[in-house]
């Protein structure tokens, strides 16, 4: 008892990291005599993983967070009858990429779809224009780095 650590079991998992192509192992955790349960995907701070570091739950979890901040942002620009750009931009940044931006130097190794879309439908409904304008007329007016590239830029950072 030098310690003097409770730990709850019921909340205590195991998440054993492996390859998507190496079966999982059998191996038993213990703490003390009591077995300890194996997750195949963990959360942790507000993040879930797989347990082959698949990333995919984990950003759709974000994505769909992102997608009902979009929503009241581009509602709340309507019943305004608009906004100027530094202001839309902040709440944009504020609201909405502080999602998608969330621990994007873990998770954006890999292509995820949807990253970027909800930032060029925040641009079409800021700029009023319709769904067949395209993507780099739109990113290039706006001048703005999109989500993927933002993590990437955070990869490199870490």
């Amino acid at each position: 008892m030098e310690w003097a650590l409770n730990v709850n079991i019921n909340k205590t998992k195991i998440l054993h990291l492996t390859k998507a192509s190496l079966a999982r192992s059998d191996y038993g955790f213990k703490l003390d005599e009591t077995p300890l349960d194996c997750t195949p995907q963990y959360r942790y701070l507000g993040f879930t993983m797989g347990d082959t570091l698949n990333y995919s739950i984990g950003v759709k979890e974000l994505l769909t967070a992102e997608s009902r901040a979009l929503g009241s942002l581009v509602s709340r620009f309507f019943t305004l009858d608009g906004m100027d750009y530094d202001k839309y931009t902040r709440l944009f940044d504020c609201t909405v990429t502080s999602f998608t931006d969330y621990a994007s130097g873990v998770w954006d190794t890999k292509p995820f779809d949807g990253l970027d879309k909800l930032q060029q439908r925040a641009i079409r409904s800021f700029l009023g224009v319709g769904k067949s304008t395209s993507n780099p007329s739109i990113t290039g007016e706006i001048g703005r780095i999109l989500s993927a590239d933002r993590g990437r830029c955070q990869i490199v950072k870490h």
